[in-house]
């Protein structure tokens, strides 16, 4: 695809990239999973949902979303978006949604956490990382996070290093490097205490 969202709906996709989706600050991955499994429910509704068809209904939907975002991204983190009614109801569809699936309880709980923010905005991710400002920047807190997930990789003596190795493994290959026969990797040493 070269840019033209209209063009999907003869030609299609080959792969969606979700950018912004690994910048969360609070996890050494950058992403959580739960982050991850919101997604996934998003991609499973919006593939059952019927696609619209014509390019100006596909134009609008994505002006009022970048309006929208504009809008919200501007909001205080602490206070209820004006958006909030729209956000239910896209809530009460996708709980509508997981109840035809019979999603997991793991994706319940996501709904939940999603629901939780919505009610009280001062559980969004925004809103916690407002806790941590000093003088309007996050720049302290950026790098005593990244001080720290620095340290945690240092503390693996025998850190992993198959891809480079290897790269080609397969997934049987790759299971035996990282957890051994028992469970562990094979370079495993127990930390003295």
């Amino acid at each position: 695809m070269t840019g033209n969202l209209t063009h999907m709906i003869n030609g299609g996709t080959d792969y969606i990239e979700l950018r912004m989706l690994d910048l969360d600050p609070t996890t050494a991955l950058g992403v959580r999973t739960s982050a991850v499994r919101f997604f996934r429910i998003l991609l499973s509704y919006f593939m059952m949902t019927p696609m619209m068809t014509t390019p100006d209904k596909i134009n609008l939907k994505l002006d009022q979303g970048r309006a929208m975002n504009e809008v919200v991204a501007l909001e205080n983190p602490t206070q209820q978006t004006i958006y909030h009614h729209e956000a239910q109801n896209f809530l009460d569809q996708l709980q509508l949604f997981g109840a035809t699936i019979q999603w997991g309880p793991e994706y319940q709980e996501i709904l939940d956490t999603m629901q939780d923010r919505l009610d009280n905005p001062r559980l969004t991710p925004a809103a916690t990382l407002m806790d941590h400002e000093v003088d309007g920047s996050l720049m302290s807190y950026g790098l005593s996070m990244a001080n720290r997930y620095q340290n945690r990789a240092h503390e693996n003596p025998h850190p992993f290093t198959g891809f480079q190795e290897q790269p080609d493994m397969n997934a049987d290959e790759l299971r035996q490097r990282l957890f051994g026969v028992m469970g562990k990797p094979d370079n495993y040493q127990k930390k003295s205490e």
